[in-house]
């Protein structure tokens, strides 16, 4: 996989601010209502998008009829007299003041309480005729008159629709900060510190440059970027063309403003936090001055204040911290490579014996060979595993290739890195480095301990002979201990824990559980256990046998976090295997047919041959497939499933169990009735008190022999059970049969119920069935789901395409409708073209036709 596809064209949407650009636009809504001033100050760090919403907030306030005026300052220009406030008169396609007014200014440009005034008179102007924003950027690097404007000015119009929005660094101070101080207490004002975006948000930036979702190293630098949007773009470019395992360069414009800032300060105060950059993100001041040769304490650096002023670190009051861990590597990269050495070397001594604290300086200056190093960073790796698994993982790998493989203790070193991997999700390197291990035939514990830390990742490859095998070959050793033996048996009983004899598979469990306790071994307990949880969903032990969606109240929800945890490391197979029954289940429910189809299509593809069970699932889900088609094929796959001989625990899942209980209702297949009956019977006889259980086996029953009492059973036990799509399937079984058997009025009613139910979690699949069952008994209702969209005329758009349609027949081009919608003009003009073809039309004129003439259509209706 290769980050590629890089976007640099503007427009891209604006990510995480939504909730911001909310607040303003209340405030403007307040000032075009009430007729007075207000204002906004935005403050926050470099970066950190104070400019993308200033555009988007100024985008708004057009929409909503203001006039706008738009001004930056910037440290070139700091000098000017009030170089933001001037240029913002005539920025935009509509400025705020004509030509000939604007010239005017230049006869009192020299004279400032003149030039205040006469820009507080083109201002109150224009806002006689519509509400006005002020949009001034980057303030801090405004001069004092601009200050003084800011304190007068809002005073001045205080009676006017006028609107102030300053951005600001969040370290600005002066006469700037106090203006904008002033001002928000003159006016109706928020001041708005613009935070850190969160990590969904600063990813949607990466994968918007990217045109595509960014790999796992570029994703891992990017959630340690603090939440600064500008340093996600730069980072998305950087990755531009690397593998997505490729870590990618820091950027070297970040590495350049950072310089800049350095060089802003006083040599002492630089040297001082670069040398932090050394101890990582977080540090004492005290740890700082240790590798400085000076003093302890916070006395003897008055180069804090400077450093916190210009907001390189933030002081808490015990510890420094960087603003994120890259900005810190940026501040790294600009030390000598030599000066790293010397400071990495004198850290070491400050750090003593603490392996954690040793790490990150054994990582910048040990040397292949160095065998004590390579020691400290397992033992580190060890302590760090599950507060920092991929932090963990990376020391674990660097101490092996430390490790000289010469050395007598190597096998036991890598034995424990591949314990580290196997914990941290890094499978495939563990299973590679447990392959070195056995290859240099160790002694037979450590061998043990190296194959039994593979039983995780071997099972998440879904490689389960694999993993039976090679402890099968170990079992054949003769110097093994009692402890080992037991613990390569709970292995292979793990490995046949997922099909065959379920009553053996059982006893062995059971044994091997027992054996484990009575040697007092956590390590084969916890290894039985596993096994011992896996045969009890093969028995139909609920929960553990599992619900699909549980109490999912939001199909929509569901689907999409399923879809994350597909995306997120490390490499599931079998919990893919999960996922995807759990996606096609969600499509079959909404009633989309093709969703259903592609998630078929894509399990299939997955690599499970050495999954004894797979095959019944990729049975189980052929039979949803044919069901929602209504194939006639769809009774005989689901007896299929019964007969493969295959044991899965989704054949005990309540959804499949009411499914094979609809096929056989609908197709009239007696003998999987029957055997649907007595499974269901099973389930609920193993699960004795449970609500859920005893309300699929009267579900079950009901739909067999169409008994109406077992079906209103199935109801009663389901109500307070917080399961919706259960409660609704059992309700709309039940309302059918009710129909069915002439109680028409009482069965409606329990259609309706149903309704309810599956609109609520969005089933319009289940919705338009229930529906049809309506329409045969003559009555019509409101919940009468949405047909399906036609593939020509004004119907067949999609929301998307009608919001397009709209702005582009209004006079907007592809740029000002992305812009409004928060889309790239690519995807503006991509929904374009779909909507001329599903109109039959080849001109923006025509469109607007047809715009016109469905809006009058609307009127009418």
């Amino acid at each position: 996989m290769v980050n590629t596809g890089l976007r640099r064209q503007d427009g891209f949407p604006l990510r995480g601010r939504q909730d911001l650009i909310s607040v303003v636009s209340r405030i403007l809504k307040y000032s075009m209502e009430t007729g007075q001033s207000a204002a906004v100050v935005l403050n926050g760090e470099e970066g950190i998008g104070k400019t993308a919403l200033t555009d988007a907030v100024t985008r708004e306030a057009t929409r909503m009829g203001f006039a706008t005026g738009h001004g930056r300052s910037d440290a070139a220009v700091g000098a000017s007299r009030l170089p933001a406030l001037v240029w913002a008169l005539r920025t935009g396609r509509h400025p705020l003041v004509p030509a000939e007014l604007f010239a005017e200014l230049a006869s009192v440009y020299e004279r400032p309480p003149w030039l205040l005034d006469r820009i507080a008179d083109l201002l109150e102007s224009t806002a006689t005729r519509q509400p006005v924003l002020m949009a001034l950027e980057d303030v801090h690097w405004a001069d004092e008159l601009t200050a003084a404007a800011l304190r007068v000015l809002p005073e001045r119009l205080v009676g006017h629709r006028v609107v102030w929005l300053v951005s600001t660094r969040d370290t600005a101070t002066g006469p700037i900060s106090r203006a904008s101080a002033e001002m928000a207490r003159q006016l109706p004002s928020k001041i708005i510190a613009v935070p850190p975006l969160p990590t969904d948000a600063m990813l949607q930036i990466a994968s918007d440059r990217l045109d595509g979702e960014p790999g796992p190293a570029l994703r891992a630098l990017i959630e340690g970027a603090g939440g600064n949007p500008l340093i996600a773009v730069e980072l998305a470019e950087a990755a531009y063309g690397l593998d997505a395992d490729t870590e990618p360069p820091i950027p070297e414009r970040l590495v350049a403003r950072v310089g800049e800032q350095l060089r802003s300060l006083p040599e002492a105060a630089a040297r001082w936090v670069t040398t932090g950059s050394v101890l990582g993100t977080s540090f004492t001041p005290d740890t700082v001055s240790a590798l400085l040769g000076g003093s302890t304490g916070k006395t003897v650096l008055p180069e804090l204040t400077e450093v916190t002023r210009v907001g390189l670190v933030i002081d808490d009051g015990e510890r420094m911290s960087f603003r994120s861990e890259v900005q810190r590597r940026a501040i790294y990269a600009t030390l000598p490579l030599s000066t790293r050495a010397a400071l990495h070397s004198k850290a070491l001594q400050v750090a003593g014996s603490d392996p954690v604290a040793r790490a990150p300086h054994l990582l910048a200056s040990a040397r292949p060979g160095d065998f004590a190093a390579a020691a400290t960073l397992v033992d580190a790796a060890e302590r760090t595993r599950e507060s920092a698994p991929d932090d963990a993982a990376r020391l674990a790998i660097k101490a092996i290739e430390l490790a000289g493989p010469e050395a007598a203790e190597w096998t036991e070193l890598a034995a424990r890195a591949v314990g580290v991997l196997a914990e941290t999700g890094h499978d495939r390197e563990a299973v590679a480095l447990a392959d070195r291990v056995i290859a240099r035939a160790p002694e037979t514990t450590v061998l043990v301990r190296a194959e039994v830390s593979l039983a995780m990742p071997l099972w998440r490859l879904g490689l389960l002979q694999t993993m039976r095998s090679r402890a099968w070959q170990i079992l054949g050793s003769t110097d093994l201990s009692e402890r080992d033996r037991e613990r390569l048996i709970a292995v292979t009983v793990l490995a046949d824990s997922r099909a065959g004899d379920v009553e053996a598979a059982r006893v062995a469990v059971d044994r091997v559980l027992a054996a484990t306790r009575r040697a007092g071994d956590n390590e084969g307990e916890r290894l039985a256990r596993w096994a011992s949880t896996e045969v009890a969903g093969l028995e139909g032990r609920y929960p553990v046998s599992g619900d699909l969606l549980g109490n999912s109240a939001d199909l929509e929800a569901a689907r999409k976090s399923a879809h994350a945890v597909l995306a997120a490391p490390p490499e599931d197979r079998l919990a893919a295997e999960n996922l995807r029954v759990r996606l096609a289940w969600i499509a079959y429910l909404r009633g989309d047919l093709r969703a259903l189809e592609k998630q078929v299509r894509l399990a299939q593809r997955l690599p499970l041959d050495e999954d004894p069970a797979w095959p019944t699932a990729l049975l189980m889900l052929q039979t949803v497939l044919a069901a929602a088609r209504e194939d006639s094929r769809a009774p005989d796959l689901a007896w299929q499933v019964d007969q493969s001989g295959g044991v899965h625990r989704m054949r005990w899942l309540p959804e499949w169990q009411i499914l094979v209980a609809r096929v056989a209702r609908s197709s009239g297949a007696g003998p999987l009735a029957r055997r649907g009956v007595a499974m269901a019977r099973t389930f609920a006889e193993r699960n004795s008190g449970l609500a859920v259980p005893a309300a699929v086996r009267a579900h079950v029953a009901g739909l067999a022999t169409n008994d109406l009492d077992e079906l209103r059973q199935a109801v009663d036990t389901l109500r307070p059970a917080d399961r919706p799509l259960l409660l609704a399937a059992a309700l709309a079984d039940h309302g059918e049969a009710l129909v069915g058997t002439g109680s028409r009025d009482e069965g409606l009613a329990a259609l309706d119920q149903a309704a309810g139910l599956y609109r609520e979690v969005g089933a319009q699949g289940e919705l338009r069935r229930l529906y049809s069952v309506v329409r045969a008994t003559g009555a019509r209702r409101r919940w009468a789901p949405a047909t399906h969209r036609p593939k020509t005329g004004w119907d067949a758009l999609t929301d998307a395409e009608r919001r397009v349609a709209d702005l582009v027949a209004d006079g907007h081009s592809n740029k000002s409708a992305a812009t409004e919608l928060f889309l790239s003009p690519n995807t503006v003009a991509t929904h374009l073209r779909a909507v001329f073809g599903k109109l039959g039309i080849s001109s923006r004129l025509q469109l607007a036709k047809v715009v016109t003439a469905q809006r009058e259509r609307s009127h009418l209706d």
